[in-house]
């Protein structure tokens, strides 16, 4: 690994450091090599000079930046999703984002090591556990697959029948962060780990500590829930973006206490939407809420920005990058056609994020439009043989027009 080579350098001289000062010039070091790569990829990308440079060794040496400045391997592990020339960091892939700033994790993995750092959340009803550094502060949360609701060790055991069978909940809340285009919903920063291990977890023989495997997030300090302030306070782009994120993943569970209050460096208020567990859901049994779905917000018009974002999505890619995490054919299809819904009703409609969801979130006792599209399409599809994606998005345009007419 790069870190130890650097520091074994400072052990040679015969010098001893203080270890402040060494991960200083870690730092320091690592922050020089990630600027250098991506200048370099920035020339290779514009085509400036007459150089032509092979960047497979930029990419291998990137790739060990990323693994020796997150250094986890004595504590968990993190699960990067393999490079390919489709999908790589230097790509800017989902997979691994440009602006991949997870130094929160390390100081993680130091407070595994402090006996009173890992604390049981009150709220949800799954084993959500807080984590914290040395000074007391929250720096995480982490959600133990074997501990989601429904799931043996589930500590709290308020829920017998989960919206969605437990031990896909983890590899979801990094779908939702992957999927955040441009970051522009703001989902925290969010990985699979493995081996955690505290006395605090629910471990199933409490004379020995289980190793953890989950969902491990950023935690992000706030001023309460959506519902403990008027919606009128909300930025337009916050709901829209929420809603954007939530109409492609069909997320089941967009309550109030999965948006949190914040302020930003301008004292403003703003939206971070987390607990993504329950979407990318494999049947449209469940009726879909969302509790922006009323707000003003979601009745205003999307701007010429936020038109673009929706443009930029990319259905293909996106669905690589779920098959890749393990997501099932049968939910990736559900997010492809929720996709093309948002993409026509928003772009050749001109429809209003409250219009679209009210398309796939039913009124009381009613089957959404969506269903009836989806079955509709499945029907199509064994009678032409044509294209599932084709025909949905036919039916999509045909219901436009009729609404329009």
């Amino acid at each position: 690994m790069l870190s130890i080579d650097f520091l074994t350098t400072f052990m040679d001289t015969g010098r001893i450091l203080p270890l402040h000062i060494l991960v200083l010039f870690q730092s320091l070091f690592y922050y020089i090599l990630h600027s250098l790569t991506l200048l370099l990829l920035d020339i290779i990308k514009s085509g400036y000079g007459l150089v032509v440079l092979n960047t497979s060794w930029i990419r291998s040496l990137y790739k060990r930046y990323l693994q020796s400045t997150l250094s986890l391997k004595d504590s968990f592990e993190l699960l990067l999703l393999e490079s390919d020339e489709s999908l790589t960091p230097l790509d800017h892939s989902p997979s691994l984002p440009s602006s991949l700033s997870f130094t929160w994790v390390e100081a993680v993995r130091h407070s595994l090591a402090l006996k009173n750092s890992v604390e049981l959340c009150p709220d949800g009803v799954g084993g959500t556990y807080f984590i914290k550094d040395q000074d007391n502060h929250y720096i995480g949360l982490f959600k133990p697959i074997d501990e989601e609701p429904g799931a043996k060790l589930n500590p709290k055991q308020l829920l017998n029948n989960p919206l969605m069978p437990p031990g896909g909940g983890a590899i979801r809340e990094v779908v939702a962060y992957l999927l955040d285009l441009k970051h522009s919903a703001g989902v925290p920063e969010t990985l699979i780990v493995h081996n955690m291990l505290h006395q605090n977890f629910n471990n199933q023989d409490k004379s020995q500590i289980t190793p953890k495997t989950g969902s491990l997030q950023k935690y992000i300090n706030n001023l309460g829930y959506s519902d403990s302030m008027g919606s009128s306070c909300f930025f337009l782009d916050d709901v829209h973006h929420i809603g954007i994120l939530d109409i492609r993943i069909l997320n089941l569970d967009r309550n109030e206490e999965n948006m949190l209050i914040v302020k930003d460096d301008r004292c403003q208020i703003r939206l971070v939407p987390i607990d993504h567990a329950y979407c990318l859901p494999e049947s449209l049994d469940d009726d879909i809420y969302f509790q922006w779905f009323n707000w003003r917000q979601a009745k205003i018009p999307f701007n010429e920005k936020t038109l673009q974002l929706i443009q930029e999505i990319d259905i293909e890619a996106d669905s690589i990058l779920l098959e890749k995490l393990g997501i099932s054919k049968k939910a990736i299809g559900f997010m492809r056609l929720a996709s093309i819904l948002l993409k026509r009703g928003a772009i050749e409609g001109k429809m209003t994020l409250f219009q679209i969801a009210s398309w796939i979130s039913p009124r009381r006792n009613e089957v959404s439009q969506f269903k009836k599209l989806v079955e509709r399409t499945n029907e199509l599809v064994k009678l032409r043989k044509q294209d599932k994606d084709r025909i949905f998005e036919q039916l999509v345009d045909e219901l436009i027009s009729s609404c329009q007419s």
